[in-house]
């Protein structure tokens, strides 16, 4: 999330970008990044930092990527693989791969890390990442067969984010958290230096060979990630030329920064959206918003069109959210087109209801630019006589509120943990628990049966009728895209196309050196 929209001009103005310093940079091939906060490990599985996707899909490799140009999964470890039931697929892993350290990679490997991973002694945040297996068996020095415990769509996307660690190396620790210190992986980039005061450092791993669809080969040499936890130091950093690329604290600092010579933002369309929920269910007491002729009052209030601006998107190749999932994910389909702002007929549909006067109702929103947008559909609102306050709130505050049932009305992002498959983007909205605020046991029933059906037609059927629902009943509705929004030297060149389901849009490999 943006941290805030405070960087002043006038304060920016205050430095000069030395392109002398960025050169030398290219010289020496290092491209230095600044972190919000400390790298203390390099192990996903054991820390949650948005820094550490970035750096665990360079260090190590997943059995398979996904080939999102071609919505399909391309090859990495394993070079071919084959459903042999609805619960079993059996991977063909290379034979040519060595772990950082010199030691070769073979299936052990493979067992090691997912017996690991569903062992229910180890006490993971993303468990729930992996409960669908049953087992791991190992059927030769090279073949693998991963077994779930009932049909699961899902599984190839899943296995496609999950890091494979060195049982000789991961194995042996009493403390996990070592591995993480010191990590081997076979991805092309090793871990040279993990101080949380100094930074990290990570350099080429030159006998890297799986570079392809999905994880080209990396060509600059070295990566400094340098821990500068306030926004305004980074600025200050990057204009003097002590950092090469950073993510933008927000947009009106991207485009600040964008205007000076040497400087060049790049945009990135990722899978997270920003969407309103409102209380269909009753859970907060605010009884208006049961009724369905007053959130399709509210919806066709809101004017969507300054939203993409506020979150930096600036007509960019960022394309504008048709529902909840995108046509990318694998499983997701829609009919029904977004309601469309028409304020004669909110007008209309509110005196249907009974509530030409209006009401009082609590926005809540989490952090920029969340709360900004809700503080235009609060203004927005007043035409309908809505007299909406926005709550700042924490996300403490704001899963607190969710767990007693207290949000009437809820801007929010979620981009589905990065899968690109839709059975995350279903359970999160859709299952039965804390975030239900909509009440209906056919939707939680539709998510169960899209989550266990293993034909894709079938699949995208149950999935298109419950989207189309959601929609109808306008309980929830996308209101804009979240990019990424990267600055960087001139000299940096990032890939033309991103990574949708990555969560920085870009990743390590797809940074270069403009020639």
């Amino acid at each position: 999330m943006f941290r805030g929209l405070g960087t002043s001009v006038a304060a920016l103005a205050a430095f000069v970008l030395s392109a002398h310093a960025a050169e030398a940079q290219k010289s020496r091939d290092t491209l230095r990044f600044a972190t919000d906060r400390p790298i203390t490990i390099v192990d996903e599985y054991l820390d949650v930092l948005p820094e550490l996707a970035f750096l665990g899909e360079a260090v190590y490799d997943a059995l398979i990527v996904e080939d999102e140009a071609n919505k399909a999964f391309a090859p990495l470890l394993a070079k071919a693989w084959k459903r042999i039931d609805d619960r079993t697929v059996e991977f063909q892993l290379r034979d040519d791969v060595t772990w950082q350290d010199g030691e070769k990679f073979d299936a052990d490997d493979v067992v090691y890390t997912y017996s690991y991973l569903v062992d229910p002694d180890v006490k993971l945040r993303l468990k729930p990442a992996w409960t669908w297996i049953e087992k791991v068996e190992k059927t030769g020095p090279y073949t693998v067969r991963i077994i779930a415990k009932r049909p699961t769509p899902y599984d190839l996307a899943r296995i496609a984010r999950t890091q494979i660690y060195p049982q000789h190396v991961h194995g042996p620790l009493a403390d996990k958290r070592e591995f993480g210190l010191k990590p081997v992986g076979t991805g092309p980039y090793r871990i040279l230096q993990v101080d949380k005061n100094k930074g990290l450092i990570a350099e080429r791993f030159k006998p890297y060979n799986l570079g392809g669809v999905g994880k080209p080969t990396p060509t600059i040499g070295r990566f400094e990630f340098r821990p500068v936890p306030d926004a305004s130091t980074q600025v200050a950093e990057f204009v003097t030329g002590n950092l090469d690329l950073m993510r933008a604290d927000s947009p009106d600092q991207a485009r600040d920064l964008a205007q000076k010579p040497g400087v060049v933002k790049t945009v990135r369309n990722v899978a997270s959206i920003i969407y309103v929920l409102m209380d269909m269910k009753g859970r907060s007491g605010n009884k208006a918003l049961t009724e369905p002729k007053v959130r399709d009052a509210i919806m066709k209030a809101i004017d969507k069109r300054p939203f993409p601006i506020l979150v930096g998107s600036d007509g960019s190749n960022v394309g504008f959210p048709e529902a909840l999932c995108n046509r990318v994910h694998f499983g997701c389909d829609y009919s029904r087109p977004l309601p469309q702002y028409d304020l004669a007929e909110a007008k209309r549909l509110m005196a249907e209801a009974g509530y030409a006067q209006g009401f009082n109702m609590t926005i809540t929103a989490v952090e920029s630019p969340m709360i900004e947008i809700a503080q235009v559909i609060a203004s927005q609102l007043k035409a309908i006589n809505i007299n909406a306050s926005v709550g700042r709130d924490t996300f403490s505050s704001y899963r607190d509120k969710q767990r007693d049932g207290k949000i009437e009305f809820l801007v929010q992002t979620y981009g589905g943990s990065g899968l690109s498959d839709v059975s995350q983007i279903l359970d999160f909205y859709f299952s039965k628990g804390p975030r239900d605020f909509h009440g209906r046991a056919d939707w939680s029933a539709a998510v169960n049966a899209a989550n266990g059906e293993m034909d894709e037609t079938k699949r995208k059927a149950i999935v298109r009728d419950l989207m189309d629902q959601v929609t109808d009943s306008r309980y929830m509705i996308p209101i804009s895209p979240y990019p990424k929004i990267w600055i960087h030297t001139s000299d940096v060149q990032v890939k033309e196309t991103g990574r949708f389901f990555f969560g920085y849009g870009i990743t390590m490999s797809e940074i270069s050196w403009k020639k």
